[in-house]
C-alpha cells in the first residue's frame, strides 16, 4: 500500500503541468482507491414492493428495490406443469396451483400492479440490469431446481446468487452440483442443526428467522465459529437492523428496506472500506 501511494504522488507531481496527467492517474492500479460497503447488507424481501406500482415478486420491485440502493433481493420460484420456473410466494396463483398448471393458463391472471406473471427468466433479465445487486432465491419447489440452475448459470450470475430453502436435502443437492454455490439454509423455529455439520457439507451459511435468533443467541457464534454466513429475516423495524448489525450479521432480509436504506445511508458506522 505504501508503495502505491509512493507511486501515485510521483506520477501526479511529474506530470502535473502535462495534459496527459489525467490519463496516466487512470492507469494506475485500480485497488489503490477507497469505497465502501454495508457491513450488514440490506436485502429487499420480495423485491422492493410496498410502494407505488410494485408488488410482490414483481419485475418493478426489482427496479424499485435498485432505485433505492439495496444490497440485494429475494425471490421466491415454482415450477409449472410445463417446466417453466416462475416467480411466486405461494404455491397458487390466481386459485390456481402452479405445479398443476400451464403457464400460459397461469399468465392469464395479472398481478396486482398490473404485470403479467413473471418467469424467472423473466425476472433475470431485468436483474442483470443491476450487476450489483446480490440476489437471495427461496427455492419453494425441488422440482424447479434443474430449470432454475440452467437460467442462473446461463445468465453468468452464480456468484452474484445465495440459493435458500428449508429443505435441507435440496440444499444439499445444489452443493453437490457445484461446491462454489453459495447455499443457506433457512429454519423458522424448532430445533436447528449444528453449524460445524452444515459447515462440513460445504453450507455458505445460515438464514434462520429473527424470532430464533432471539430465543437461541448461542446459534449466532457457533455460525460465526464455523465461518458461516448469517441472515435473518424478516425485519419489520430499524431497531431490528441495529441488533443484527451489533450481532456482526452478514445480511438482513427486510419488508422495510427503503427505512433501513435511509437509515444507514448517512451514517458511517454501518459501513466498511473496500479498496
Amino acid at each position: 500500500m505504501i508503495i502505491k501511494v509512493i507511486i501515485f504522488f510521483i506520477a501526479y507531481i511529474v506530470v502535473s503541468s502535462c495534459d496527459y496527467k489525467i490519463a496516466i492517474i487512470n492507469e494506475l492500479d485500480e485497488s489503490f482507491f477507497v469505497d465502501k460497503e454495508r457491513i450488514t447488507k440490506i436485502i429487499a424481501h420480495r423485491g422492493y414492493w410496498d410502494t407505488k406500482g410494485s408488488c410482490e415478486n414483481s419485475l418493478a420491485s426489482i427496479t424499485k428495490a435498485a432505485d433505492i440502493g439495496v444490497d440485494g433481493l429475494e425471490c421466491d420460484i415454482w415450477i409449472t406443469a410445463d417446466d417453466s420456473v416462475v416467480v411466486n410466494h405461494d404455491p397458487t396463483h390466481g386459485g390456481m396451483v402452479i405445479r398443476n398448471n400451464r403457464y400460459s393458463d397461469l399468465a392469464k391472471v395479472f398481478l396486482p400492479n398490473g404485470e403479467c406473471f413473471p418467469l424467472f427468466r423473466q425476472y433475470i433479465d431485468v436483474l442483470k440490469k443491476y450487476p450489483d445487486l446480490i440476489l437471495f432465491i427461496e427455492i419453494k419447489d425441488p422440482a424447479s431446481v434443474d430449470q432454475m440452475i440452467k437460467i442462473i448459470d446461463s445468465a453468468d450470475l452464480e456468484n452474484e446468487t445465495v440459493f435458500m430453502s428449508f429443505n435441507k436435502a435440496v440444499c444439499e443437492w445444489l452443493i453437490k452440483m457445484d461446491p462454489q454455490y453459495k447455499v443457506q439454509l433457512l429454519q423458522g423455529d424448532g430445533n436447528p442443526i449444528m453449524c460445524k455439520s452444515l459447515a462440513s457439507k460445504g453450507f455458505f451459511g445460515i438464514a434462520y428467522s429473527l424470532s430464533f435468533y432471539n430465543k437461541t443467541n448461542s446459534i449466532i457464534d457457533d455460525a460465526k465459529k464455523n465461518s458461516l454466513y448469517l441472515s435473518a429475516w424478516t425485519l419489520t423495524n430499524s431497531e431490528q437492523y441495529d441488533w443484527l448489525f451489533d450481532k456482526q450479521f452478514d445480511y438482513a432480509i427486510t419488508d422495510i428496506p427503503s427505512m433501513l436504506v435511509n437509515k444507514t445511508k448517512g451514517d458511517m458506522k454501518y459501513w466498511k472500506p473496500v479498496y
